[in-house]
């Protein structure tokens, strides 16, 4: 394919350029854009005596970031000298493989990121249909003393309404914990009113507690990095 569109290069160009010579100076050619041993496509520059002019906008699809350099307006488009690049940007015109090679520093070559995190699918949605349940156990110890635990639960959009009831074998009704959870999921906050239980971790302990407790709930968002993730940074200079 590359020698397919070279060979229509080089038929193409007497038509658009015409000169003596293929390279001739100060004119217009299409060449390949070699950087760093890469193909980056074919690109028009314009060669003059001692400099090649470029497209800034070849040199960023070339993933050339943070030049600086002599630029000029040429044909309405932006074009950038290759000799004021110099050093972090050197070049090489080779006439016979009509390529414009271009070796240039780390420092001007945009980073590569390989994210392996969990990555949140596209057009994701969060159900808020409201559920009521109610599960509960009952046990006949003789007959006639019948004990029972029970849950109760309501939740509507981000609220959850939470209770929980046991009745004694004699006849007396307890009640169990008994909260309301709100969460706010865009900041991954949970406020808890009522019952709740305030754990340690791993190593600590942990009881419950009756009042208003505010936490950071990461489970809200599962695709959310909260932890310091495996991380390397390298460069790679072809010779």
């Amino acid at each position: 394919m590359r020698r397919f569109r070279r060979c229509l290069l080089l038929w193409l160009l007497p038509a658009l350029f015409p000169s003596s010579a293929l390279l001739a100076q100060d004119q217009g050619a299409f060449l390949d854009l070699v950087v760093n041993h890469v193909h980056r496509g074919t690109v028009l520059v314009y060669l003059e005596s001692n400099d090649v002019l470029v497209r800034i906008s070849d040199l960023d699809a070339a993933r050339l970031r943070g030049l600086a350099g002599d630029r000029r307006d040429m044909a309405g488009e932006v074009f950038v000298s290759l000799v004021s690049l110099s050093p972090g940007v050197t070049y090489e015109v080779d006439e016979d493989a009509l390529e414009l090679r271009l070796t240039a520093q780390p420092a001007f070559l945009a980073p590569t990121v390989v994210d392996f995190g969990a990555v949140p699918p596209e057009g994701i949605t969060y159900g808020h249909e409201g559920v009521a349940f109610l599960s509960y156990e009952l046990h006949e110890q003789e007959p006639e003393r019948v004990s029972a635990i029970g849950e109760v639960g309501f939740s509507a959009r981000d609220a959850v309404l939470l209770g929980s009831f046991s009745r004694r074998s004699d006849g007396s009704f307890l009640r169990g914990p008994t909260s309301l959870t709100l969460d706010d999921r865009p900041r991954l906050r949970r406020l808890v009113i009522g019952d709740n239980f305030a754990g340690g971790g791993t190593l600590g302990s942990g009881a419950w507690l009756a009042g208003v407790s505010v936490v950071r709930e990461f489970d809200l968002d599962p695709y959310v990095v909260h932890h310091p993730a495996l991380g390397f940074s390298a460069v790679a200079v072809s010779l």
